[in-house]
């Protein structure tokens, strides 16, 4: 048995080539794609117990006589194609046959079925218990690696800056993310005095924050409080709602729910509008809400207080479209600063498809920490309007200001208990120093 191995751009000149150099009666063992083009395997006297046998050549092979397990595998994958049939008879008397192979389609299933093959000997590869124990101790190994790299990164600014150091723990207290803390360091000039130190730190993490203040009630319009279930969106509308009140009385404000899912959510909105004597309205649909609007267009300002849902909720998009069909619909963003900061910074990136006119932070008087949402704030350059901390109507809510904000957040580090480990810090900060990230 002779066996050749041929390249060609495509599957046709391939063929070809089989027919012109090995004749019409040759035998395709395989064919496989590759860069460039496509290989073809094919033998002349062809004996079938030694398909099994052959290697990749450009010259002409000899089998060998032990079957190689690489080859027995592409012979299964592949059987083989006789290229004549009794129609091409003449042909091949005359010596210039013509190489018939049976359908384009063949060729393409033989792929198909080498392509499988070779993905389920990658998957139980990747499957084998020895190599998954393998990826777990280099796992493991990585992390205790990084784990001292980290610890050295922070021993050694400790011995080099001790008093960039003190200042970095004491911006983590405050739950500000790492990156930001090294960003406002880096400002800083180096100094002995870390009282000076700190409030310079404060002084460029103040100038950092973007805020709007009293803009909802200093312009009205129709404004929307969107966010995730539990962080103060009723509440905060009625507070919002209450201080029109006192400022440009009950006639100047309305409030509309579209909360169709809370036990009970229509009654609690509607006490509040009866405590301040505005008009409340139910909005359950995209028709609803703009004859609501049309009908309260007199009104300064109008407050929509929507459903809470967790920023994974796939009805939120449902949501969006609603207050998305009304353009002038202005949308803030309530957050309450008791959540942790990833979860901040997931609403805000999820909600932001709402094109955000800014975020009203909420439940000061329950957060141990008020850094994360600054930082989030900071990151994602999301103007924050209010904060409130209680649940009285009106008092507890005001505009926010920068130096506000960065008060509350160092009384809040004092009040809470942030005995953080050293071991954390260097974790924290260490990976920021060895991969440059936070």
């Amino acid at each position: 048995m002779k066996i050749k191995r041929f390249l060609a751009d495509d599957v046709r000149q391939a063929i070809q080539q089989v027919r012109e150099q090995l004749g019409p009666d040759a035998v395709i063992l395989s064919n496989l794609q590759i860069n460039g083009g496509i290989e073809i395997v094919a033998a002349i006297d062809y004996d079938e117990s030694l398909a099994g046998n052959f290697p990749s050549s450009s010259s002409d092979i000899t089998p060998a006589s032990k079957e190689s397990p690489v080859s027995a595998h592409q012979h299964n994958a592949t059987s083989y194609i006789n290229m004549t049939d009794d129609d091409n008879e003449a042909d091949r008397q005359e010596g210039a046959g013509h190489i018939n192979v049976y359908d384009d389609d063949i060729l393409d299933d033989v792929d198909i079925r080498r392509a499988n093959l070779a993905t389920n000997a990658e998957n139980v590869w990747s499957q084998e218990p020895t190599l998954i124990e393998m990826r777990r101790e280099l796992e493991s190994i990585k992390g205790m690696v990084e784990h001292q790299l980290s610890g050295l990164a922070w021993g050694d600014l400790g011995r080099r800056h001790p008093q960039r150091m003190k200042l970095l723990k004491h911006l983590m207290t405050m739950g500000v993310c790492p990156v930001l803390c090294n960003m406002i360091a880096d400002t800083l000039k180096e100094s002995s005095d870390f009282n000076r130190l700190w409030r310079q730190a404060m002084g460029e993490l103040s100038r950092r924050i973007p805020v709007s203040g009293d803009l909802i009630l200093h312009e009205g319009g129709v404004v929307a409080l969107v966010g995730p279930t539990g962080v103060g969106k009723t509440t905060t509308a009625a507070k919002l709602a209450a201080r029109c009140v006192m400022r440009h009385g009950p006639k100047s404000v309305a409030l509309v729910t579209m909360d169709n899912y809370r036990v009970a959510a229509h009654e609690q909105i509607r006490v509040y509008g009866r405590i301040l004597g505005i008009p409340v309205r139910i909005a359950s649909n995209q028709d609803e809400l703009h004859d609501i609007l049309k009908n309260l267009r007199s009104k300064r300002l109008v407050i929509i207080d929507t459903v809470g849902m967790s920023q994974r909720d796939a009805r939120l998009n449902n949501q969006f479209s609603l207050l998305a069909s009304e353009d002038y619909i202005k949308n803030y963003l309530v957050l309450s600063t008791s959540t942790q900061m990833q979860s901040i910074d997931e609403s805000v990136r999820v909600f932001s498809s709402l094109n955000l006119d800014g975020c009203i932070l909420t439940k000061l008087d329950e957060s141990t920490s008020l850094g994360g949402a600054l930082s989030v704030a900071i990151q994602q350059n999301m103007p924050i309007a209010y904060v409130t901390d209680g649940q009285r109507v009106p008092e507890d809510i005001h505009p926010a200001r920068k130096n506000n904000l960065v008060h509350s957040a160092v009384e809040i580090m004092k009040n809470s208990d942030h005995s953080m480990m050293d071991e954390w810090l260097a974790l924290a900060f260490g990976d920021l120093a060895v991969n440059g990230n936070g």
